[in-house]
């Protein structure tokens, strides 16, 4: 478990400490803006575009040699970029660590369904790899700040370099190997389909929230929509899709599917705004604001734990709807109030209550099916995940800017391109009142902070409805019923009968 953990905690380590890194390897590289924006995207296009075509290629050569293969080709593209003396070699780098990533993260979540086959032990592990998630992503800004702080740069992409070498010397003697020998060689067709649908939406829904409402932006994500639409059209004729569209007849798995795209959409676009806040309103380093976020997962790893500990004696549908209430009440104590001690709370409270969420429905989803298919379904469910963070940060982040926009009072003077950079967000305020007089700065500064706390007032507002309505989905689609046939492997079960129940054998191991 300790080895299939590891890619989790490395690759999410990594993506949250190159924010920290950026301006330090941009000052060193003479990274243009657009130039930055490709170093930090292509890592998540190429993940999101390739993840459900991992699965399947896990199935036919064997997961574990799929997932040593990732962990050398991510630990070498690691070297690679922190030894890059361009912007194109780091950006070539950083696309072959995204490559690498797709291959590590559905291939690390199908081996634990395949290994774990008892139902609790499959949950438990599922939440040891969730809270590395969450752990990684948390510890990343200290972690970075300390090796910025003793070293160059590059050394920030040589932490995922280590932990990739420990995979490979322990994985082929600790991991056992699963592949399906009947499997079929990955569609083509569907392959360059299901790439160019979620590269599209990925990246009109990031522009969107990165520039705001453009026709250009929306017929992107028509298109890839439209492409998406094609894709799974034609799993429906296929002997081996990279999708099994049946899945979703099952009233369990469809249930948890939409739960974790509903969370991860509301955790996209609101929790954004908590490292913001704090260093943009609070004036807190990169550094001091990771360590403000470090309680968070660890009180996340906590709720996780309690979450299997109830789930075990309540219903399933009653606990998922009692953390989504949860994650529903961190988002009205970020409406309650501007203050640091509320937003903090507000911050765990939502971490308090997003794991089990996602420890829980991820255990639905992947237990849903045999070992056989448990790549597939990793990859689809790791893909929902990245869709859903992305349209998040997009829709809500939209809303949330055009009320910063609607409330922040300019200074009169203003150049148009001045107002146009305050306009933009707090970050640009900020610099533009740096250039201004005390008075007319002062006021700027305080005008676009409120404008800000408004925006994560709204958004979180938003976030609250949403989080009680998926609580109220959950707890009604996913109760108990003694004649759903919800696939060979229930998730953690909740009644008597089941709870003593064994789940199916797991696959051959060659």
């Amino acid at each position: 478990m300790a080895l299939l953990a590891l890619p989790m905690l490395m690759t999410a380590l990594d993506t949250s400490v190159l924010y920290l890194a950026l301006p330090h390897l941009s000052l060193a590289l003479g990274a243009t803006s657009v130039q930055q924006l490709w170093i930090l995207d292509i890592y998540v296009f190429l993940v999101a575009g390739l993840l459900m075509t991992m699965g399947t290629v896990g199935e036919r050569i064997g997961r574990r040699r799929l997932l040593l293969t990732g962990a050398a080709a991510f630990g070498a593209a690691s070297v690679l970029a922190a030894y890059s003396t361009s912007v194109a070699m780091l950006v070539v780098a950083r696309a072959a660590m995204g490559i690498a990533g797709a291959a590590l993260l559905p291939t690390a979540l199908s081996l634990i369904s395949c290994i774990f086959v008892d139902a609790r032990r499959r949950a438990a592990a599922i939440a040891i790899g969730s809270s590395c998630v969450m752990i990684g992503a948390a510890i990343g800004p200290v972690v970075g700040g300390l090796l910025l702080g003793w070293f160059w740069w590059g050394s920030v992409f040589l932490v995922g370099a280590v932990g990739m070498v420990a995979l490979l010397a322990a994985g082929p003697l600790v991991l056992p190997e699963y592949r399906r020998v009947e499997v079929k060689r990955p569609d083509l067709t569907s392959v360059v389909l299901s790439l160019v649908a979620v590269l599209s939406v990925v990246y009109g829904v990031k522009e969107l929230a990165r520039g705001g409402w453009h026709p250009v932006h929306v017929v992107i994500i028509v298109a890839g929509a439209a492409v998406g639409a094609a894709f799974l059209f034609r799993q429906r004729f296929l002997a081996e899709p990279l999708v099994n569209l049946s899945l979703f007849r099952r009233r369990k798995f469809t249930g948890a599917f939409v739960v974790m795209l509903g969370s991860q959409i509301v955790l996209g676009g609101t929790y954004v705004f908590i490292p913001l806040y704090l260093q943009l309103v609070q004036g807190f380093t990169p550094v001091q604001a990771g360590a403000w976020l470090v309680p968070q997962s660890v009180t996340a790893v906590v709720s996780t734990q309690l979450s299997l500990y109830f789930v075990r004696r309540f219903p399933l549908s009653g606990v998922l709807a009692g953390a989504l209430v949860v994650c529903m009440t961190g988002c009205v104590l970020l409406v309650a109030s501007s203050s640091l001690p509320l937003v903090i709370a507000g911050s765990l409270v939502l971490y308090l209550g997003v794991l089990p969420v996602v420890t829980l429905a991820s255990d639905l989803v992947v237990g849903s099916v045999d070992a056989a298919g448990a790549g597939s379904v990793s990859s689809l469910l790791q893909t929902n995940n990245h869709l859903g963070s992305a349209v998040g940060l997009a829709f809500l982040g939209s809303i949330g800017s055009a009320v910063y926009r609607g409330v922040t009072d300019l200074p009169s003077g203003l150049r148009a391109d001045e107002a146009e950079q305050a306009k933009e967000g707090l970050s640009g305020a900020l610099a533009v009142a740096a250039r201004l007089p005390a008075g007319d700065g002062d006021r700027l500064v305080d005008s676009a902070r409120q404008g800000f706390v408004m925006s994560m007032h709204v958004v979180g507002a938003l976030g609250a409805l949403a989080m009680l309505a998926l609580a109220v989905f959950a707890f009604i689609l996913l109760r108990p019923q003694p004649d759903a046939g919800d696939g060979p492997r229930g998730a953690v079960s909740t009644t008597g009968a089941a709870r003593r129940a064994r789940s199916a054998p797991s696959a051959p191991r060659k």
